[in-house]
C-alpha cells in the first residue's frame, strides 16, 4: 500500500470522504456490504488483520445492532416471534442487519484512515494563519496521545515491580497513582523540550522548510480524486432519481441497479488493487531462477 501512503493528503481525505459518507447516508444493503467488503479486504491488506481475533469487535458491534434493532421497534408483517407481548419481527431484524453494515464498514474505514493518513498528512490539510497553528497542535496532539498512555503503563509498570504502587486503602492507591501521574508529567515535559529542540535544529522555524503540501501532484492523485468523486455523485444520483432505494416497513423492498454497484465496487476495491498492483510490480523485477 505504498502507493497510497504517497499520495497527495487532499486526494486521501476526499476518498475517504466518499467511502464513508456515502456508505453510513446511503441505506442500499448492497452498498453497504460492498463498502464492508471492500474495507476488510483493505485492512487485511494493509496487515491490519492478521488472525480472526482481531475481527472479533466488529462482530460483537454488528451482532449487537441487528439483535437489538427488533427489541425497539415492532413494525413488519413477519413476526418471528413474541417477546414480552412484543412482536419480533424479521424486517426490523433486517434493517437492523443494514445498519450494523453500515457501521461496520464506517468502522473499517476510518482505522484504515488511521493507517494512511498521519498526524503530518493532517496538518497539510489545514493551511492559513490560524489554521497552521491549529494544525500543528493537532499533529502534536495525535501523536503524544498514544506515546503518553504507553508511558503510563511503563511508568506504572515500574512503580508496581518496585513495590511503589500500593492497594491497601483508596487513600494509599490514589497517591500511589498521583506519583505515577507526577512521574509522566515530569517525563513529557523532559520529551516536549527536546521535541523542541529538535524541531528548531531541523529548520522547522525557519519560513522556507519542507512540507508534504508542497510536494508535486502526480496522476494518480488527480485520478483517485475524480474516481471518489465521481462515485459518490454515481450513487447520488441512483438514489435520487429511484433507482437506488431500500424499505424495511412494512415489507423489504430493495433495488440496486448494476452500474452503480459496479462503480462502488471499483472505488472500494482501490486499497486492495493497489496492493495487487504493487505486489505484480515487485515479483516482475525478482530474479529467475
Amino acid at each position: 500500500m505504498r502507493s497510497l501512503k504517497r499520495t497527495q493528503p487532499a486526494a486521501l481525505f476526499c476518498y475517504f470522504a466518499a467511502v464513508t459518507l456515502t456508505a453510513v447516508f446511503c441505506t442500499s444493503p448492497a452498498i453497504r456490504g460492498i463498502s464492508l467488503a471492500g474495507g476488510l479486504a483493505a485492512l487485511i491488506a494493509a496487515g491490519e488483520v492478521r488472525r480472526p481475533k482481531d475481527l472479533a469487535g466488529y462482530g460483537v458491534i454488528f451482532l449487537m445492532m441487528t439483535a437489538l434493532n427488533p427489541v425497539i421497534v415492532t413494525y413488519g408483517n413477519t413476526p418471528l416471534f413474541y417477546l414480552m407481548d412484543r412482536p419480533y419481527t424479521l424486517e426490523a431484524l433486517l434493517y437492523g442487519a443494514n445498519n450494523g453494515l453500515a457501521m461496520t464498514a464506517a468502522l473499517m474505514w476510518f482505522r484504515l484512515f488511521s493507517v494512511l493518513m498521519t498526524s503530518d498528512k493532517i496538518g497539510t490539510l489545514m493551511t492559513g494563519s490560524v489554521l497552521n497553528s491549529f494544525g500543528t497542535a493537532l499533529k502534536l496532539t495525535l501523536r503524544y496521545v498514544p506515546d503518553l498512555r504507553l508511558r503510563y503503563r511503563e511508568i506504572r509498570e515500574a512503580h508496581k515491580a518496585a513495590g511503589l504502587l500500593a492497594a491497601d486503602t483508596w487513600i494509599v492507591r490514589l497517591r500511589s497513582e498521583l506519583n505515577v501521574f507526577m512521574s509522566l508529567t515530569a517525563c513529557s515535559l523532559e520529551l516536549s523540550a527536546r521535541t523542541a529542540d529538535s524541531m528548531k535544529a531541523r529548520g522547522y522555524t525557519l519560513p522556507d522548510h519542507t512540507s508534504l503540501a508542497k510536494r508535486p501532484r502526480r496522476l494518480g492523485d488527480f485520478l483517485l480524486t475524480a474516481l471518489s468523486a465521481g462515485a459518490a455523485v454515481c450513487v447520488c444520483t441512483a438514489v435520487r432519481g429511484g433507482r437506488l432505494y431500500a424499505a424495511f416497513y412494512p415489507e423489504v423492498k430493495t433495488e440496486c441497479p448494476l452500474y452503480a454497484a459496479f462503480v462502488w465496487a471499483a472505488l472500494c476495491g482501490v486499497p486492495l488493487l493497489s496492493v495487487i498492483k504493487e505486489q505484480i510490480k515487485w515479483r516482475s523485477f525478482a530474479p529467475k531462477g
